[in-house]
C-alpha cells in the first residue's frame, strides 16, 4: 500500500479542538477566565505541536508492508533531512529504490531545495537500490546501528559524499553502491561485512582501503579506477582478484598479494601505476591483459604455479626491464610482452614449447633472448620489430637453426655448467638414471652424488669431457638408494 502523509487530516482535527474550545469558552464562568487561558495556550502548544509533527512527516512518500514502512519518496524543500523512525506507530524499515532520486537537483537550483545532509534511524535495516542515486550536493550521511544492507548503486554519483560511517552490522554492499563518490577519501568497512558487490568503490576518491579479513574476492572493477588510492591491504581469506579490480588505480605503486590467492583475472591491474610486484607462488592462473599498460612496472617474477603467459599479460609495459619466467611455463601466447620497449634481454626455461604470434613484438630494445631448451613452435613475426637481437641456445639442446623467428642464432656458453633438464635424454633409460651436461666444448666436469640433503655427503661418481660442449652421464645405482641427488662442478 502506497500512501502520502497528508496535513488535511491534522488540519480537521486542528479546526475540531478549536471548536471544542470555542465552545468551552462560551460555557465557562469569568471567575474561571485564568484556568481557560491556560487551556487555551495549551491546546495551542498542542496544536502547533502536532502540525510541526505533520509536517515534517509529509516530506516523505511511503509504503507498508505488514507492519512495516518503506519510504518510496521524498518530496521535502532540501537541507538536512532527517528520515523519522517511524510512521503512525509503524518502525520505517527500509529506504526503497530511488526513494531520494526526485530529491536532488542539477546544478544552478537553489541550495534551498536540495538535499546536503541525511540522518537515517536504527530502525532502517535496508537502504534500496538507487536510494540516493545522483545526490550530487549530498555530503553528509548517518547511518542508523540497524542497518544490515546497502544494495546496488545506493549512493553512486553522489560526488560531494565525504562523511559516512558504515555501522557494524552491516554484511552486505551490493554493486557500484559507492560509484563516482569521488569526494569520499576513506570509508573503513567493519568484519561485519561479508559480501562486496562489483564496483562498490568504481571512480571512488578512495586513497586507502583494508578489505574485511572475511572477503573471499575482490570483485569485478571493485576498485576501478580510484586514482587516488595508493594502499590497500588484501587479507589471507582472498583467494581470487577478479577482472578490471584495480583498473586505472594509477597512485597504486605497490602491493601485496598474500599466498591465499589463486586466480588474476583479465585486465585486473590495466593501467595501473605499479613499479613492481611480488606474486606468490599460490597463483596458477593470471589473466589475459593483466598488467596492459602498467608503465611504470620495472620487475616481475612469474609464480611457479603458472603453465601459460596468456594473451597480452605484459603488453605495453614499457619500463619493464626484468622478467623472470619459472620452467612450469610451456606456452608464451600471443602479445605476452607486446610493446615492452625497456626489455632488454630475457631467459626462455626449457619448457617452453610455444611462442605465439606477436609475443615479444615491438621490444625494441631487445638484444638477447635466451633459451635454455631445445627450440620451441614459434608463429611468423614472433619478433616484429625487435631489430638486431640475437637468439643464444645451449650445446645438446636440438631443432635449433642459423635463424628463429627472423633473428640470428649463436650457441650459449654459460659460466657455469647445467644439466638439460627438458632433454630427451634426461629421466630413466634402460633401467639407469641419466641426463645430458652442457657446458663449454672440451671442458670436463665432475658429476658428483649424495643421498641425504639434510646431511650431505657428496661423492664424485664420473669426469665428463664436454665434446662440443655436451656429455651423457648415467647413474647405474641410482635406485639404490632412498634417494639420489645430483651436483656438476668443473675440474
Amino acid at each position: 500500500m502506497r500512501e502520502r502523509i497528508s496535513l488535511v487530516n491534522y488540519s480537521v482535527q486542528w479546526h475540531s479542538l478549536q471548536g471544542h474550545l470555542k465552545q468551552r469558552v462560551r460555557s465557562t464562568a469569568i471567575g474561571e477566565k485564568t484556568n481557560m487561558k491556560t487551556n487555551v495556550n495549551w491546546l495551542l502548544a498542542f496544536g502547533w505541536l502536532f502540525l510541526a509533527v505533520s509536517t515534517a512527516q509529509a516530506q516523505f512518500d511511503y509504503s507498508t508492508n505488514g507492519n512495516a514502512i518503506t519510504i518510496t519518496g521524498y518530496t521535502g524543500s532540501g537541507g538536512a533531512v532527517t528520515i523519522p523512525p517511524e510512521i503512525n506507530g509503524f518502525p520505517v524499515t527500509s529506504i526503497g529504490s530511488g526513494a531520494f532520486y526526485e530529491g536532488f537537483e542539477p546544478p544552478g537550483v537553489p541550495s534551498e531545495s536540495i538535499v546536503t545532509a541525511v540522518v537515517i534511524p536504527s530502525s532502517v535495516t535496508n537502504i534500496g537500490s538507487y536510494a540516493f542515486e545522483g545526490c550530487n550536493y549530498l555530503t553528509t550521511v548517518t547511518l542508523g546501528n540497524g542497518l544490515i544492507s546497502i544494495d546496488a548503486d545506493a549512493f553512486s554519483g553522489c560526488t560531494t559524499l565525504s562523511g559516512i560511517a558504515i555501522p557494524n552490522g552491516v554484511t552486505s554492499i551490493g554493486d557500484s553502491a559507492f560509484s563516482g563518490c569521488s569526494d569520499l577519501s576513506s570509508l573503513p568497512l567493519p568484519e561485519s561485512v561479508t559480501n562486496l558487490g562489483e564496483g562498490v568503490f568504481n571512480g571512488s576518491g578512495l586513497t586507502s582501503f583494508s578489505i574485511p579479513s572475511v572477503i573471499t574476492s575482490i570483485t569485478q572493477s571493485l576498485f576501478e579506477d580510484c586514482g587516488n588510492l595508493t594502499n590497500v591491504v588484501i587479507p589471507s581469506s582472498v583467494t581470487t582478484i577478479d577482472a578490471y579490480a584495480f583498473e586505472g588505480c594509477g597512485s597504486l605503486t605497490s602491493i601485496a598479494i598474500p599466498n591465499s590467492v589463486i586466480t588474476i583475472w583479465d585486465l585486473a591491474f590495466q593501467y595501473a601505476g605499479i613499479t613492481n610486484i611480488n606474486i606468490p607462488n599460490s597463483v596458477s592462473y593470471i589473466g589475459s591483459d593483466v598488467f596492459f599498460g602498467c608503465a611504470n612496472l620495472t620487475s616481475v617474477a612469474i609464480p611457479l604455479g603458472i603453465t601459460s603467459i596468456v594473451y597480452g599479460t605484459f603488453n605495453s609495459c614499457v619500463s619493464l626491464t626484468n622478467v623472470t619466467i619459472p620452467d612450469t611455463v610451456t606456452d608464451i601466447a600471443t602479445n605476452a610482452f607486446f610493446d615492452c620497449s625497456a626489455l632488454v634481454n630475457i631467459k626462455i626455461p626449457g619448457s617452453v614449447t610455444n611462442i605465439a604470434f606477436h609475443s615479444f613484438a615491438g621490444c625494441s630494445s631487445l638484444s638477447g633472448i635466451y633459451f635454455l631448451g631445445n627450440s620451441p613452435h614459434y608463429d611468423p613475426d614472433v619478433f616484429d620489430g625487435v631489430g638486431d637481437a640475437i637468439v643464444y641456445y645451449l650445446p645438446g639442446t636440438t631443432g635449433w637453426y642459423s635463424v628463429f623467428g627472423g633473428l640470428a642464432t649463436t650457441l650459449w656458453t654459460l659460466p657455469y655448467p647445467v644439466i638439460l633438464k627438458n632433454s630427451s635424454n634426461f629421466g630413466v633409460h634402460g633401467g639407469e638414471f641419466g641426463f645430458t651436461i652442457s657446458w663449454a666444448t672440451n671442458i670436463s666436469v665432475v658429476v658428483e652424488g649424495c643421498a641425504n640433503l639434510a646431511a650431505p655427503v657428496w661423492q664424485p661418481l664420473q669426469t665428463n669431457s664436454l665434446s662440443s660442449g655436451t656429455a651423457y652421464f648415467s647413474d647405474p645405482q641410482w635406485n639404490t638408494y632412498p634417494g639420489r641427488f645430483y651436483r656438476l662442478s668443473p675440474q
